[in-house]
């Protein structure tokens, strides 16, 4: 199972306005965080497996919203709305390591920049 979480402890309290003032451009910091059964000799490999998993699916999305020819951008199918993904490095816990979780897990955090056009 894989969660999204807003890391609300890096969120922005104000967006930028861009150069024109209509638009806000928002940076929204999420955390992915995964859970996998354990395997027997080594518990986190299936949490680690599980993560480069979601690491290269990230990469993909970056990968196919990159700027073509045209230099414009489309970040899951939303045209040009999101304008970058940054993904930091994950890292691989055991069960109990947050004093919650009983299984291995894992936690990547991803920057998403958009531009909020209800502004």
């Amino acid at each position: 199972m894989v969660s999204v979480f807003e890391d609300g402890a890096h969120a922005e309290d104000y967006p930028q306005q861009t150069g024109d003032g209509r638009a806000n451009v928002v940076r929204l910091p999420l955390i992915l965080m995964g859970y996998d059964v354990e395997g027997v000799e080594h518990p986190t490999d299936p949490a680690m497996v599980m993560m480069h998993d979601v690491l290269a699916a990230l990469r993909g999305v970056k990968r196919d919203g990159a700027p073509d020819g045209n230099r414009s951008r489309n970040y899951l199918g939303m045209g040009r709305i999101v304008d970058d993904i940054q993904i930091g490095n994950g890292h691989v816990y055991p069960a109990f390591a947050n004093e919650n979780t009983s299984v291995a897990f894992f936690l990547v955090p991803v920057t998403v920049t958009y531009v909020d056009l209800a502004a």
